[in-house]
């Protein structure tokens, strides 16, 4: 029976339309019919080799067909491969297999970088890495026994003492003398080293009177000031200079004169730094001790030879100061940059005028009226008052807008 079927289905072409035709329809509404035969196509497509070669070519076949048809289809393909190479190239990650060799490399390399530079030369002063310095040993340097000796300083080895904790909590490095590579190869041949402190390289402790300053202290009697543009290395994050190197000179003199000088050592100045007066915000904004900054100043003066010509006026006090605020308005008050509030400043103009208002009525009331003209000239009237007292202030800057510039 189903050989007699499947030779009228080969021969018969009305019945094997009209098969067709019934499969495809009852395939499309039948449910059970189409999971039976998804299972079925799927099932042999794994197990029969021939089965999937032939509906790999002719998925192929019929692919190149629609898309030598459809042009919009074929951009379509060529788009979603493109993004399915990217993502596929993102999302594998070839992780190399670790050998014991390449294991024992990576931990030798860690054990090197987790020592920074802490290694003191004993000769130069300089803070080196492990691999650039070595043991010190000073019978090695018998070649000229002077330069050894005043060379070799010890400076930074550390010896315990009773003071010293059991044990002791200084870093093994600061334990043993250390010299690196390039000191022991001039000490060696009898030669004093480039970078030796012995050979008139080393920095002179700072004094007091100009290690308590602050930053903004500093500036105020800096000579030059330095302005560069300072940026973050990608690795490490580490700070860098790019570009150029710009010194200011700055007039010490004149900005030291014109802040007021203290009665007592406990009056202290607030003062605020700005690239420009005209602006209202502000760089630096610190607590300056005037004591401080003329007694650093003085030890200047003795010691430093491009400061022998600075004059310090010594007549500027903080009660000079509030004299002559009371005589003038300041500008800090005027445009609001760090003066009077609002309230203070109508407060203060509302005080100001009543008084004259008063004097302007009382001579109104008692004046005949061919008087009011004389009147009117002689006496100014409150706004051109106001207006006059504020030319003033203008024209004599106080010594806040003089420290700012």
């Amino acid at each position: 029976m189903r050989d007699s079927v499947k030779n009228k289905y080969m021969t018969d072409s009305a019945f094997r339309s009209r098969k067709k035709n019934y499969v495809v329809k009852r395939y499309s509404t039948d449910p059970a019919i189409l999971n039976r035969q998804k299972k079925y196509v799927v099932q042999r497509y794994r197990k029969d080799p021939e089965f999937r070669l032939h509906h790999i070519q002719r998925c192929s076949l019929l692919r190149r067909r629609r898309l030598a048809a459809n042009p919009d289809m074929r951009q379509k393909l060529q788009r979603a491969l493109s993004i399915r190479r990217k993502y596929r190239q993102l999302g594998t990650s070839c992780q190399p297999v670790l050998t014991s060799v390449m294991a024992a490399a990576i931990a030798e390399f860690r054990e090197t970088i987790s020592h920074g530079p802490t290694y003191v030369c004993t000769v130069c002063h300089r803070t080196m890495f492990p691999n650039q310095v070595k043991s010190c040993k000073r019978v090695k340097y018998s070649t000229n026994i002077d330069v050894a000796q005043a060379c070799l300083t010890g400076t930074y080895v550390h010896v315990c003492d009773a003071e010293c904790s059991s044990p002791c909590s200084m870093p093994p490095e600061r334990l043993q003398e250390w010299i690196c590579h390039n000191c022991d190869s001039h000490l060696s041949r009898g030669r004093m080293p480039t970078h030796a402190v012995a050979n008139n390289l080393e920095l002179a402790p700072i004094p007091p009177e100009l290690a308590q300053l602050n930053m903004l202290e500093r500036q105020l009697i800096a000579k030059i000031l330095p302005f560069a543009k300072i940026i973050a290395l990608p690795k490490g994050q580490q700070r860098a200079v790019h570009g150029a190197v710009v010194c200011v000179p700055s007039e010490v003199e004149s900005v030291v004169n014109s802040l007021p000088r203290p009665l007592p050592e406990a009056q202290l100045l607030q003062v605020k730094l700005k690239r420009h007066i005209r602006f209202k915000g502000y760089q630096h904004f610190y607590t300056v001790n005037m004591k401080n900054v003329l007694v650093a100043l003085e030890k200047l003066r003795e010691q430093h030879s491009e400061y022998s010509d600075v004059t310090i006026d010594e007549q500027a006090t903080f009660q000079n100061l509030l004299h002559d605020s009371d005589n003038e308005c300041t500008d800090d008050a005027q445009w609001g940059e760090d003066g009077m509030l609002d309230e203070e400043l109508l407060e203060a103009a509302d005080s100001y005028t009543e008084p004259v208002l008063a004097d302007f009525v009382s001579a109104a009331g008692t004046s005949r009226p061919e008087d009011d003209q004389t009147c009117n000239t002689d006496m100014p009237s409150p706004s051109t008052e106001l207006e006059n007292r504020s030319n003033m202030s203008r024209q004599k800057p106080s010594w806040r807008s003089l420290l700012m510039t």
